[in-house]
């Protein structure tokens, strides 16, 4: 059973209801001594690797309590799955929607740990937990890059669809052997 969770900023603010409908993690998410790729035997028998984007915050991620707004954390995520969509998959978003597919999120959850601040530097992990239909979940860490240690952790499960009816879709095996690394 799934519970609804109230997410609101290090400063105590309520996050707005306009927010992606979240949920508690019902995944069992690595703590940080495993999110930061230690003692693999306890990491879990996960065969998909764990890829790393380092993403700068910018003056307008900041919001009235000067840490980074909490909607910006999806926005970290996205950009992360865009770099390493490239980089480690080797294949482009744009080769991706001209095969005639596109990624949705359908569920966000997120726990936040710890505010990220201006002068901080973050590495979004990312690990492919599993395939089911039409879904792929991807579990994240967002890390301080100085400290090695987690701001937020979560997970997203994305939906792929077909771009000419706009409608889910099974993943086809060429694309999920194209995860496999």
């Amino acid at each position: 059973m799934q519970h609804p969770v109230v997410l609101s900023c290090s400063c105590g603010y309520p996050a707005g209801e306009s927010v992606i409908k979240l949920y508690q993690l019902r995944a069992e998410l690595p703590d940080e001594h495993r999110a930061q790729g230690r003692d693999k035997k306890k990491r879990g028998t996960s065969m998909y690797s764990i890829f790393e984007t380092e993403i700068t915050v910018r003056p307008d991620d900041i919001d009235m309590n000067n840490h980074v707004h909490y909607s910006r954390y999806l926005d970290y995520i996205l950009m992360a799955r865009y770099d390493q969509m490239k980089k480690d998959y080797k294949v482009s978003m744009e080769e991706f929607v001209e095969q005639g597919y596109s990624w949705v999120a359908s569920q966000v959850n997120i726990i936040y740990k710890r505010p990220i601040l201006l002068k901080d530097r973050v590495t979004v992990r990312t690990q492919l937990r599993s395939f089911q239909g039409a879904m792929a979940m991807v579990n994240f860490w967002i890390v301080k890059s100085d400290s090695g240690k987690v701001a937020a952790q979560g997970e997203v499960s994305y939906t792929m669809v077909s771009i000419k009816s706009g409608r889910p879709t099974r993943i086809p095996g060429k694309i999920i052997e194209k995860y496999q690394v």
